[in-house]
């Protein structure tokens, strides 16, 4: 889904410095079979802006370069982003040890018990940190993504309010 709307986004655009000068709605129609696509329109601008602002570029090749922190501290500068932008973003790009998450993948975790119920997808990815190798990380959560956006499961694979952690 990501994949096709990237390639609908790059379809309807000439360049990435196109798409950075449109407004939010011609960046939404873009996107538009999407669900929230004036939100993905509005951080896909917001972040296009700020990496061209910060380096005359889209190209975040320095970043790999600086200490963890730093990049934390960069990409918390970010407006309208997600955890799971972010720790994405630090995974498979910057190649630290991330865990990234969203509430669908929070939820089936807290389901199958290996996280608590309460815990915030931050919470969560740190403590995911700990039992999951930095090299299998990448497939970790590719494979839980798969089940928590999987139709078949939709709304099925999350703890009500009264069931406790183990009971998924």
């Amino acid at each position: 889904e990501a994949e096709d709307a990237y390639e609908q986004l790059m379809g309807a655009f000439h360049d990435l410095n196109e798409i950075r000068v449109s407004s939010v709605s011609e960046i939404e129609e873009a996107l538009a079979p999407l669900p929230d696509a004036g939100w993905r329109a509005l951080r896909i601008r917001e972040i296009l802006q700020h990496t061209f602002e910060k380096y005359y570029k889209f190209d975040l090749e320095e970043l790999k370069r600086k200490p963890v922190e730093q990049v934390e501290k960069h990409l918390g500068k970010w407006k309208y982003t997600t955890p799971f932008m972010k720790l994405f973003l630090m995974q498979h790009n910057m190649g630290a040890h991330a865990i990234p998450l969203d509430d669908r993948s929070r939820d089936l975790l807290a389901f199958l018990g290996m996280i608590e119920p309460q815990a915030t997808i931050d919470a969560g990815a740190e403590d995911l940190k700990q039992v999951i190798r930095k090299a299998d990380s990448p497939t970790f959560c590719h494979l839980i993504r798969s089940v928590a956006t999987d139709a078949k499961y939709k709304g099925k694979l999350r703890l009500t309010p009264n069931q406790a952690l183990g009971e998924g």
